[in-house]
């Protein structure tokens, strides 16, 4: 129980997953003066979906599917806010940037290349307004000059089997530095933290009502474990949506999934040295390498997969990766 800044009534808050957004809530509840109980069913946070990413900072520019251009609006605003509400649990380093991004656009991609292009023209119309009426916020520590600019397919030879590519876009979306700064700073903060209990290896399965309060019930080894919370946020990655489901909450009536592929590993070089990471993605369209420089991908997806509500699912996770790529 904890009694919050603003001198309110004393209030028990659990939060589910310790993944980065279920830290910085545990986090940012802490500031406000609130005591938390932060449910993981890994032994440490990070273990998951935040630890195992790109690390791409997404300013909207590959959300062209949605001409309302809402999502890419909604990204815009998490990118510049990204790094100022980072800086006050990580320091001022939390935003170190990896690399660039260039975008290929497939020749059969879903969304023509004229009209990614035209989309991108849009989100750079979105960034100026942003960027005149949020003086104070920042994109990654700074407000590049322009979003992107078109390339000559000649730029990516080598890279990938001619004829696959319409266009070429380079970007300035970047990428930052995962594991270092960002993630070992949250854990510093989290691991300082008084009013924050971290309980590791802790499965949610679900959350219902009991009177006033709400019991949230899971399992930790063998054990099972149930506990009462007048607060409860839900941040879990794997099994959001199946948890939501025990408290009533209704599941949408369609998901659309983009599936990716990519295998990561180190480079062991002839003299025992260890290069910079390699990535390449694998699908259809052949592999797409990560140059030191640059991070490639090809906006635009062979196939769409699309998902039914299913009232028992969490987004496909009991289908395996067959049924789901066949989906």
């Amino acid at each position: 129980m904890s009694t919050n800044f603003w001198g309110g009534k004393s209030m028990s808050i659990a939060v589910l997953g310790a993944g980065i957004q279920g830290v910085c809530v545990a986090l940012e509840l802490a500031l406000l003066g609130f005591e938390v109980d932060l449910f993981e069913q890994e032994a440490r946070p990070f273990r998951r979906a935040s630890g195992y990413n790109e690390g791409k900072i997404h300013l909207g520019l590959v959300y062209a599917m949605d001409r309302s251009l809402e999502t890419a609006r909604l990204m815009m605003d998490g990118a510049v806010r990204f790094g100022p509400l980072l800086r006050r649990f990580v320091g001022p380093d939390v935003c170190v940037t990896a690399m660039p991004f260039d975008y290929l656009v497939a020749s059969d991609s879903m969304v023509p290349s004229a009209d990614v292009e035209n989309h991108f023209e849009n989100v750079e119309a979105i960034y100026r307004e942003v960027l005149s009426s949020n003086p104070n916020l920042d994109y990654l520590g700074g407000w590049p000059e322009r979003l992107f600019e078109p390339l000559p397919l000649s730029s990516v030879d080598g890279l990938t089997n001619p004829g696959i590519i319409a266009s070429v876009l380079r970007t300035a979306e970047l990428a930052i530095e995962v594991a270092r700064p960002l993630l070992g700073g949250l854990s510093n903060a989290l691991e300082a933290n008084s009013s924050i209990i971290f309980l590791g290896e802790h499965v949610v399965h679900s959350v219902e009502h009991e009177g006033s309060s709400l019991r949230v019930r899971g399992e930790a080894g063998e054990r099972e474990w149930d506990r009462s919370y007048e607060q409860v946020v839900n941040a879990l990655w794997d099994g959001r949506l199946a948890v939501d489901a025990t408290l009533g909450i209704p599941l949408p009536s369609k998901w659309n999934y983009r599936l990716k592929l990519r295998v990561l590993w180190r480079w062991v070089q002839s003299d025992g040295s260890v290069a910079d990471n390699d990535a390449w993605a694998l699908w259809r369209y052949r592999p797409i390498r990560r140059r030191n420089d640059l991070f490639v991908l090809v906006p635009g997806l062979p196939r769409r997969l699309e998902h039914g509500s299913r009232p028992a699912g969490s987004m496909g996770a009991d289908c395996s990766l067959h049924d789901r790529a066949r989906r």
